[in-house]
């Protein structure tokens, strides 16, 4: 038998292999961007604008904002939030100010606040299981940038 013969189910073998070591990389590198996007981009927007009257402690309109399960769930209006679709989101309604609910009610948030909370809901809500609810006026987690005026570029 020639060797190249011989050698084609080794090559398939270790091209197969490959493919599949690449497969689960990739997939926990997203997972990981999502993770690092809500502790950066999202919790700091949450925890400075929105969990003090969402929160454990207060709950306007019923609504709490300080978990994705609390998030899902809704308020007085239903949902805050509609997983994929941020269009038809109660949420993205109220910080756009296009609807009679008109959140922060001190101020619309800064353009780039919205596009990270629309991007957000965008890709699914992501909020790492692992993750406590919020708490208002709580510390960042530690290596996580302060979220004070402008919200970090990230390229979404």
């Amino acid at each position: 038998m020639p060797v190249a013969k011989r050698l084609l189910p080794l090559t398939f073998a270790l091209l197969v292999s490959t493919a599949l070591l690449t497969i689960p990389s990739s997939t926990c590198r997203a997972a990981q961007d999502e993770t690092d996007f809500f502790e950066t981009q999202i919790r700091p927007l949450l925890v400075e604008h929105c969990v003090t009257c969402h929160g454990p402690r207060r709950q306007e309109g019923s609504l709490r904002l300080d978990s994705k399960a609390a998030l899902l769930n809704g308020g007085e209006s239903g949902p805050a939030a509609i997983s994929g679709n941020p269009n038809d989101s109660r949420i993205v309604h109220a910080i756009e100010y296009t609807d009679d609910l008109q959140l922060p009610p001190t101020g619309q948030l800064p353009a780039a606040h919205i596009k990270a909370l629309r991007h957000w809901i965008q890709i699914g809500l992501p909020w790492p299981e692992s993750a406590a609810p919020l708490q208002p006026d709580a510390a960042v987690p530690a290596g996580q940038p302060a979220l004070r005026g402008v919200v970090a570029e990230s390229g979404y």
